[in-house]
Parts: C-alpha cells; sequence; structure tokens
C-alpha cells in the first residue's frame, strides 16, 4: 500500500468512524423496546462454525488426547420459592412466557474466584421443588442462576437426590445452567434480554461448558 492510498484508506475509516457514532448516538436517542430488539435479531442467520468433538476427532500430535469428564461432584446446600420468583418478576416488569429462559440472580455470584469456599459450600441459595413447578407451570425453555448447584442444598427431599434437576430436567426437559454472572445486567437493570448460549458439541455428552451472552437494547 503506497503512501497515497494508505492516506485516503485512513482518511475513509476516520470519516466512517464519525459517521458510526453519530449513528449509535441517534441509535441512542430511540433505542428500541426489549421485544423490537429480540425480535429483530432473531430474524437474524446463524453459522454454527464449530464441529462436533468425540473420541474419533483429529488432534495434532502435540496436543493431549480428547477427554472430558466431571471430576467433582456438587456437594450438598437451602431456598428459592414460586412466591419469590413471582413477586421478583411484578417488582422487575417481567411477564415470563412460554418458551422463555429465565435467569435467576441471588447474589452469590459475587463469591465467585474472591471466596470460593462461600461460593462451592453448603449454605448456596437456589430454587427447591416449589421454585421448580413455578418455572415448569410457565413453560420455561431454559433455567439458571449464579450458583455452582442451581438447586438448594442440601438439595434432598427424603430420599431423592437433586429433585429439581430431575423435575426440570428429566421430567420436562428444561435445561438448567449454573455459574451465571448475573452482577453486570442487575446493574444495567437489563431485565428481559436475547440470550445467547453456546455449548460446546461434544458427541454424547449431557451437559457441557458455556460461553453466555445476553444481547439487550
Amino acid at each position: 500500500m503506497n503512501d497515497v492510498s494508505r492516506r485516503q484508506w485512513l482518511g475513509s475509516t476516520a470519516v466512517l468512524g464519525v459517521a458510526a457514532a453519530v449513528a449509535g448516538t441517534a441509535a441512542a436517542q430511540s433505542r428500541p423496546s426489549a421485544d423490537d430488539f429480540i425480535r429483530t435479531v432473531k430474524g437474524a442467520r446463524m453459522f454454527d462454525l464449530s464441529f462436533t468433538w468425540n473420541e474419533q476427532s483429529p488432534l495434532l500430535s502435540l496436543n493431549p488426547p480428547y477427554a472430558f469428564a466431571l471430576n467433582r461432584t456438587h456437594k450438598m446446600t437451602y431456598e428459592i420459592t414460586g412466591a419469590h420468583l413471582e413477586q421478583t418478576a411484578k417488582a422487575q416488569g417481567v411477564d415470563v412466557r412460554r418458551g422463555d429462559s429465565v435467569l435467576v440472580r441471588t447474589g452469590w455470584g459475587q463469591y465467585f474466584a474472591k471466596d470460593n469456599a462461600k461460593y462451592l459450600g453448603e449454605q448456596s441459595p437456589g430454587p427447591g421443588q416449589d421454585g421448580a413447578r413455578w418455572i415448569i407451570d410457565r413453560g420455561v425453555r431454559l433455567a439458571g442462576d449464579d450458583t455452582a448447584t442451581f438447586e438448594k442444598r442440601p438439595a434432598a427431599y427424603g430420599k431423592e437426590l437433586f429433585s429439581v434437576h430431575m423435575m426440570l430436567l428429566a421430567d420436562n426437559g428444561i435445561y438448567i445452567v449454573e455459574n451465571c454472572n448475573l452482577e453486570a445486567m442487575a446493574d444495567a437493570k437489563a431485565y428481559v434480554a436475547l440470550l445467547i448460549l453456546t455449548p460446546l458439541r461434544i458427541q454424547g455428552a449431557t451437559g457441557s461448558p458455556l460461553r453466555a451472552i445476553a444481547l439487550a437494547p
């Protein structure tokens, strides 16, 4: 690239930058509603650029062999009821509709990587069976929170271990997401957003680490 063309390129880039800034200001002044924003984004085409990984996947010989396993299990915890969820939804002006995802901020996420013993300890909050029934009754597609195990601990009702997981996952096909960082959304008071989850494409897996992103107007 010669000096003239480089100067021209830089000049045009600067003009585009100014135009983008002006457009951004105008957009901020006429920000769409959450529903309009979600409707617009859902109309876009999405391309999954990830391969499905399994034991037959090709790996460079310099890398270790493919392996994925759970080497730590959930410890036991305490309870978020249906009334808590209902009151919170009303207070924040959120209408939970069939097919929606529900993320519950308990405030426990503040301890992640700062007080891991407390974050993983036996006193973390989460939905119990009553909260699970509230989620099921509203036809929710996915439920998550900012704790390590989603449901209250100790998660036992009688002899049934992790009954909320069983009610949501096994009985109703509702996905569960744990370890959500919901602090920034709470600070921004972004109570309705478009949720993007990208699980690893692991053949035969029953769960996966996620990169979770929320888009809000």
